[in-house]
């Protein structure tokens, strides 16, 4: 499809079952329309692939069409779903938004922060493997996502967001019984969530989250290191969920510690165990080997902040280097060892990420402030 006009590959996935994309579209012209290709199969269609179709009909009537087939091969209609759009929103030369999410047997479809429909694809019961149905979208161990556009001056795409999509819920009923965290926790589940209370006392959540650098630019006085066995991580894992799949953990286990299978049970998920456990592992190779600094009070410094820091610590004549680019590496002095601090030229911090900061304000004692971190290695 690469020799395809008007054809573009948004993205590849890994072991999923669900997909989360999101763009902004602009059709100027009626009859023109933008295809999105998932290399699924539907059930009990002789053509493979599927395709989700958004055409204009005019300015304020769309179709939402599901086709089984592929851009080379042809498509074929399964079901269409006609749309008007709001005077609000309406427009000749109107952007709009579309978040489209396959998960599971559905497909499921919204135009500017409103669902539009869902397309389902019922299961089947499988006579030869009662425990398994046979699914009604079948997905491949790598899925291909592709965009086409009917016309390159009439139909501009533009903001392509693509993720897996772990979990979904239209919405979520809390009773006088139920707190707001429990609610969360049934759509967390499993997940290594992270929570970060903030310093305006919000309390974020994040599965990935977008780091912010802070630089630590005041002295530091004192940095203690601390290193142990990841007893939780792992060189690859066989994961017990609502499917059986295998990873392979960090990279960094297998170079340190050789071959150690793990065996994770997932039971809770049934969608994105395997990126789940891969969090898992790493997480647990991260905090592995922990940093405390302490230094004077620097208050931009929050939990999940990646810490810069180049610093040289006194008596020792070691350097703590983080990096963001594998080029700007600089080696330490290597089998150099110190009570309060060990590293070696094989252990190049890249990433201190910050899971605590503790500030002390005594009058009769100086201000400091403590940052606990966890290392990634290059």
């Amino acid at each position: 499809m690469d020799d395809m006009p008007n054809v573009s590959n948004i993205g590849t996935l890994r072991n999923t079952k669900s997909i989360d994309l999101k763009f902004t579209q602009e059709i100027t012209a009626n009859g023109d329309y933008v295809d999105i290709y998932v290399n699924a199969n539907i059930r009990d269609q002789a053509k493979e692939g599927i395709v989700l179709r958004i055409q204009r009909v005019d300015s304020t009537n769309y179709i939402f069409g599901l086709y089984a087939g592929t851009f080379s091969a042809g498509i074929s209609l399964i079901e269409a779903y006609p749309v008007t759009i709001p005077s609000c929103d309406a427009g000749i030369n109107r952007e709009h938004e579309l978040h489209i999410l396959f998960h599971n047997n559905f497909v499921s479809c919204w135009l500017n922060g409103l669902w539009i429909y869902t397309f389902a694809q019922s299961s089947l019961k499988n006579e030869d493997d009662p425990l398994n149905d046979t699914p009604g979208i079948e997905y491949q161990p790598y899925t291909y996502i592709w965009l086409r556009r009917s016309s390159a001056t009439n139909v501009i795409v533009t903001d392509i967001e693509l993720s897996e999509l772990c979990d979904v819920r239209n919405a979520v009923y809390i009773d006088l019984e139920t707190t707001a965290i429990s609610a969360l926790s049934s759509i967390i589940q499993q997940r290594p969530i992270e929570i970060i209370y903030k310093s305006d006392g919000s309390i974020a959540m994040f599965y990935e989250k977008i780091r912010d650098n802070a630089t630590l630019s005041v002295p530091v006085r004192q940095v203690t290191h601390r290193k142990m066995y990841p007893e939780e991580s792992g060189s690859d894992a066989t994961i017990y969920g609502y499917d059986i799949s295998y990873i392979r953990g960090p990279k960094k286990y297998r170079e340190f510690y050789g071959l150690s299978h793990r065996v994770m049970r997932l039971p809770d998920l049934e969608n994105g165990e395997a990126r789940a456990a891969r969090h898992l592992l790493e997480r647990a190779m991260q905090r592995s080997e922990m940093y405390e600094i302490t230094c004077l009070p620097h208050l931009h410094i929050e939990p999940q902040d990646c810490l810069i820091l180049n610093v040289n610590i006194p008596g020792t004549g070691t350097q703590i280097l983080t990096l963001l680019q594998d080029s700007d590496i600089v080696y330490p002095p290597s089998n150099q060892e110190s009570t309060s601090l060990t590293v070696t030229g094989n252990n190049i911090i890249r990433e201190l990420i910050v899971e605590q900061v503790n500030i002390t304000m005594n009058a009769s004692s100086p201000k400091t402030m403590t940052i606990v971190c966890r290392a990634e290695r290059v």
